[in-house]
């Protein structure tokens, strides 16, 4: 177990010191992909073990105990009478790279927020606004409206330019996700966002095996994003909407303009971000 602590610790200190990259012409928020102007998707869904490393800094700041981590807790129940991973499906190293299920969307939105905090953390920590805190207790969390507001204070004076950009991860809106899937092609002919239908085998329930596959074993779209299509279905900002479809609907129940209603977690619905930069 304490190897695992360390490890998990060890994971949350690489990203967020990665926590952006800089190419010659802009900031690209982790894990995305530019698709038009201030505008970047995750190139897969949030994984088992990105979630896990959420869970693992609320029990580090708040404990195991708290209501904090325990409403962040993905509903494992969601295989009940349908496989046999109740236990293993979030924990268990081999399904790390398998999409995160079991959460409803307010839990959703609240992964996102605390990503944008840790990226933004890591800019101010680059930017030598402030000190790398590995020890930080919830009195004294970081957020993005604490810095802003002066209740985390900078260690230098910073220009108001100098606050700027802020990343914002988010879901997408419906518009903005089938945007994404469609590769900027149009959905009335091409259902699914690929030019070539017969070359890719999404997993849906024709070929699945009632289960997920990693993310990075998904089909990929002409934007470069794996697992638009099958896999998990992917909730939107909108309430009770998922799209893309995955391994519990056949194919045609698929399509980029379908929506896939639910009321509650599921085994087969996922998540995953997207960012835009804040300016003044």
């Amino acid at each position: 177990m304490k190897n695992i602590t360390k490890l998990l610790t060890l994971t949350i200190v690489i990203s967020i010191l990665t926590a952006f990259i800089v190419t010659k012409k802009e900031l690209v928020p982790p894990g995305t992909i530019k698709l038009k102007e201030n505008f970047y998707v995750n190139k897969t869904e949030v994984t088992n073990v990105e979630y896990r490393e959420y869970l693992h800094w609320l029990n580090k700041i708040y404990g195991q105990n708290s209501e904090e981590y325990k409403k962040a807790l993905p509903d494992t129940s969601v295989w009940s009478g349908t496989n046999v991973f109740i236990d293993l499906y979030l924990r268990h190293p081999v399904y790390g790279n398998n999409p995160v299920i079991g959460l409803t969307l307010e839990q959703a939105i609240k992964y996102c927020k605390w990503r944008s905090d840790r990226v933004y953390e890591n800019m101010m920590v680059n930017k030598k606004a402030i000190d790398l805190n590995n020890n930080m207790q919830k009195d004294s969390i970081f957020t993005i409206e604490n810095f802003l507001s002066g209740k985390y204070p900078s260690k230098i004076k910073l220009s108001p330019d100098e606050y700027y950009p802020i990343p914002e991860y988010k879901l997408p809106t419906k518009e903005e996700w089938e945007f994404a899937a469609s590769s900027n092609l149009d959905i009335n002919k091409y259902e699914y966002g690929v030019t070539d239908l017969k070359k890719k085998h999404f997993n849906t329930k024709e070929i699945s095996e009632n289960f997920t596959v990693e993310v990075k074993k998904s089909e990929q779209n002409d934007f470069k994003l794996l697992g638009m299509i099958g896999n998990v279905s992917e909730m939107v900002e909108e309430p009770n909407i998922s799209k893309g479809g995955s391994w519990f609907n056949y194919l045609n129940d698929c399509k980029i303009k379908n929506d896939i209603p639910y009321t509650k977690p599921t085994a087969w619905i996922g998540f995953r971000c997207i960012c835009k930069w804040k300016y003044k």
